[in-house]
C-alpha cells in the first residue's frame, strides 16, 4: 500500500509526498522546493568548475530515477534539459534516488540532486549547482480534507508550520 492509499484508508494522518501527484480530497503544505544541482564524480573535469549549466553536461551519461516513482518530476527533468538544448544520455534508472550517488561514485555517470540532499555526500564525489533551465523538487506533507482527523495531527501541523 502507498502512501496516498494508506491516506484515503485512514490507516495515516498525514505523509511526505509529492504537490504534484496530490488527488482530489487532500489538503497539502510545502516544506520544501529547490533548483537541482549536479552529483558528479570529483575528479571529473567539470568538478571544478564553479558552476555548471544543463548544456555543459550533454556528454555526460545520467543516473535518474525511473519515471513511475515521480512522474511529474521526471517530466520537468526532461523538459528542462530540453529547454537547454540538451537530450540526456540515461545510462542507469535506480531507486531510491539516493543510490545514484554510488553509481556516480563509481564513475558510471553524474545524477541530479537537490542541495538539501547534497550536505553529507562522500569525498569521491561533488555537488555543483546549476544555472539556467533545472528541475526543481518538491516535497508537501499531505493529509485528507476530514473532520474525523486525529488530534495529534492539528500539532503536528502546527510544528510543521513552524519549520517550514
Amino acid at each position: 500500500m502507498n502512501q496516498v492509499e494508506a491516506l484515503r484508508a485512514g490507516d495515516m494522518a498525514c505523509g511526505f509526498l509529492h504537490p504534484d501527484s496530490l488527488p482530489e480530497g487532500f489538503q497539502f503544505r510545502q516544506l520544501l522546493k529547490e533548483r537541482n544541482g549536479i552529483v558528479l564524480p570529483a575528479d571529473h573535469a567539470l568538478a571544478s568548475r564553479r558552476t555548471l549549466r544543463l548544456k555543459d553536461l550533454a556528454e555526460l551519461p545520467f543516473v535518474l530515477f525511473p519515471r513511475l516513482h515521480n512522474p511529474s518530476f521526471y517530466d520537468r527533468t526532461l523538459s528542462a534539459f530540453n529547454e537547454a538544448g540538451v537530450s540526456p544520455r540515461i545510462v542507469e534508472e535506480i531507486w531510491p534516488r539516493t543510490n545514484a550517488v554510488g553509481l556516480v561514485r563509481s564513475g558510471l555517470g553524474a545524477t541530479l540532486m537537490c542541495p538539501s540532499e547534497a550536505k553529507n555526500l562522500p569525498d569521491e564525489v561533488v555537488f555543483k549547482t546549476l544555472k539556467g533551465p533545472t528541475p526543481e523538487s518538491r516535497l508537501a506533507l499531505a493529509w485528507r480534507e476530514s473532520t474525523d482527523n486525529p488530534p495529534a495531527l492539528a500539532s503536528f501541523l502546527q510544528a510543521a508550520a513552524v519549520r517550514a
